[in-house]
């Protein structure tokens, strides 16, 4: 169609024939594909304009340290590779950037010695960390023959090793070699060390006192997973498994993973008296409670972090022989006791004793996050939180409204007094409060009444002008369902006036 006719009947309201209708919407359709590529080569142009074009390498690589993790596997060193893949500026960021090769995570099948030689070595002078972990059907590996054997012996220097390996027969003579190679050897620059035995023993395997008399004594953090427990083994077990006190004073963290008993467990905490962290997760179920064993006291003057997962009552029995003045972080999951109804309550009235009496922290403690709180009744946790003045950071798991509805009632009217004034009685430096795995119908009535009525703090501003600062900061909580329900909206639209920053979230659909 002509511009001539086209300007026709637009001016007009005549319809054009057949012929000129198909004649126009083949020129329509011949507009619209020159406008698609016309705006392809927009979108062409102004990609080569795209700030990310102009990213300092340096800032690329800090990128990729973001998105992969700090001991790369075999899908981490892919997605690395992958990015590596991209273009010649992504490579070149990410060879620049030392920090994502300092870390390589291999299994036994994988091993080669210049293989993880030249990963590690592109992380310059960082500090290095090895993993070494076992797969189901890998055969043992000698020593004289294999890339663990050199790797020990002859590799780079590392700064964390973790071990995951059922014979320990190449380890012991890593461990075990002449002082004249101990100078150049990587373990004896170890920092952390991961040594995970728990499949190492049957009945032709139970000593692995070889391998704790010749731990590297640089270590100062360290994690042990231990064999799993066998009746008939510990039978000849005598005297019980000890670290080197030489090893054990030098140790600020320690990780304990077991399922042996709590004398076995604590006996090889004896000499660590220069712990700054201590977490002991165990992996048995709880036994009855005649079975308790007398507590063993241990001092930790510098313990400033302790973490329990999977307690039994009979470790948190032992807790309250424990001596440790600067504890600020207390995390205690518990059990769970599906045979004896009354451990959950006894378990709260050792921890209670643990926190106001021997360990001497009850005064400092900053920090309490307490787990699976199913058996738990509402008055044995006021009487652990009515002590702590000093806490700002309380996380509770588990709270159900059978056993646990009247703990902020109960709460709120501790703080208190016989006139209905606030005081200062229990919790008075809260700052943040999780609720976690909470009852999709508990009754949050009593929580924003009991945040809102915190002791406000006196402080002094830029103009040396004095106001009232309330403490309390931060409320998350996690429920079961991903639905707020009516009930909680209200109370958080309360919370929220007190000037409290409020996070829901739902677990599961």
């Amino acid at each position: 169609m002509t511009n001539k006719l086209c300007a026709y009947y637009i001016s007009t309201n005549a319809p054009p024939s057949d012929t000129e209708a198909a004649s126009l919407q083949t020129e329509i359709n011949d507009l619209l594909a020159r406008v698609a590529q016309t705006e392809e080569r927009i979108r062409r142009r102004r990609s080569v304009l795209s700030a990310v074009r102009r990213l300092p390498e340096e800032i690329l690589g800090e990128i990729f340290v973001c998105l992969l993790p700090e001991i790369l596997d075999f899908r981490g060193r892919t997605d690395l590779i992958t990015l590596c893949l991209v273009c010649k500026s992504w490579r070149n960021a990410a060879m620049l950037c030392h920090r994502l090769w300092r870390g390589l995570g291999v299994c036994k099948s994988q091993l080669s010695f210049d293989g993880v030689i030249k990963w590690l070595e592109r992380s310059a002078a960082l500090p290095k960390a090895l993993e070494v972990l076992h797969e189901e059907g890998d055969d043992g590996i000698q020593l004289a023959s294999t890339a663990l054997s050199r790797l020990l012996v002859e590799g780079l220097f590392l700064d964390h090793l973790t071990l995951e390996w059922p014979d320990t027969g190449v380890l012991l003579d890593a461990l075990e070699v002449s002082e004249v190679s101990k100078l150049s050897r990587p373990l004896d620059h170890l920092k952390s060390l991961t040594l995970d035995l728990t499949s190492l023993w049957d009945s032709q395997r139970i000593n692995v006192e070889p391998i704790f008399l010749n731990l590297p004594p640089t270590v100062i953090c360290f994690q042990i997973h231990l064999p799993w427990y066998d009746a008939d083994i510990f039978e000849h077990l005598d005297p019980f498994l000890d670290l080197p006190e030489s090893f054990s004073r030098n140790l600020c963290a320690l990780t304990i993973v077991t399922d042996w008993n709590v004398r076995h467990t604590f006996e090889l905490l004896k000499y660590c008296s220069n712990l700054e962290t201590l977490t002991l997760v165990s992996g048995r179920p709880p036994y009855p409670l005649d079975d308790l064993i007398e507590p063993i006291p241990l001092k930790f003057p510098k313990l400033q972090t302790l973490k329990v997962e999977n307690a039994p009552f009979d470790l948190v029995a032992n807790l309250a022989a424990l001596t440790t003045p600067s504890l600020l972080n207390l995390d205690i999951q518990f059990a769970f006791y599906d045979d004896f109804n009354s451990a959950p309550h006894r378990a709260t009235q050792y921890l209670h004793s643990f926190l106001a009496s021997k360990s001497n922290c009850a005064q400092t403690l900053q920090s309490l996050n307490l787990g699976r709180l199913s058996g738990v009744p509402t008055d044995k946790l006021v009487q652990i939180l009515e002590h702590l003045p000093s806490l700002t950071c309380l996380a509770l798991c588990g709270l159900n409204t059978e056993e646990h509805g009247g703990l902020f009632y109960a709460l709120f009217h501790r703080r208190k007094n016989s006139n209905g004034e606030a005081c200062k009685s229990i919790l008075p430096c809260l700052e943040v409060l999780e609720l976690i795995e909470v009852d999709q119908d508990y009754d949050f009535y009593w929580l924003p009444r009991f945040i809102n009525l915190g002791e406000p703090r006196r402080l002094q501003d830029a103009n040396n002008q004095l106001h009232d600062d309330h403490p309390f900061q931060r409320l998350t909580v996690s429920r079961r369902k991903r639905t707020i329900g009516k009930n909680l909206e209200g109370y958080l639209r309360l919370c929220q006036r007190g000037r409290v920053t409020v996070e829901v979230f739902g677990l599961v659909d």
